[in-house]
């Protein structure tokens, strides 16, 4: 039996992340943060590649708020994203209760 291709599918992400004022903001916050913020505060020097919402801007007003903002590299990135969803999920499910 196939899976449900619906249960499957990554969600598309917000399309503010697939416009050219999204895209000028995050080369200026990699510029301005030339190394990953997560690596080099635990003595690492790896550099940025990706700008990344220091509260998830899916629970953070301001999605263009750049003391919201950090540069880091696609592994801290990624590592945080899943810390994030952990935290910040874990938390509504506190919340609705």
């Amino acid at each position: 039996k196939k899976a449900d291709k619906s249960q499957n599918e990554r969600p598309r992400s917000d399309n503010r992340y697939h416009t050219s004022r999204w895209y000028r903001l995050s080369k200026r916050i990699r510029d301005r943060d030339y190394f990953c913020q997560r690596c080099f505060k635990k003595g690492r020097i790896t550099k940025s590649e990706v700008c990344d919402h220091i509260i998830p801007s899916w629970v953070y007003d301001d999605f263009w708020d750049e003391k919201n903002l950090q540069g880091l590299c696609k592994r801290c990135n990624i590592i945080k994203g899943n810390e994030d969803k952990r935290k910040y999920t874990k938390n509504k499910r506190e919340t609705s209760r």
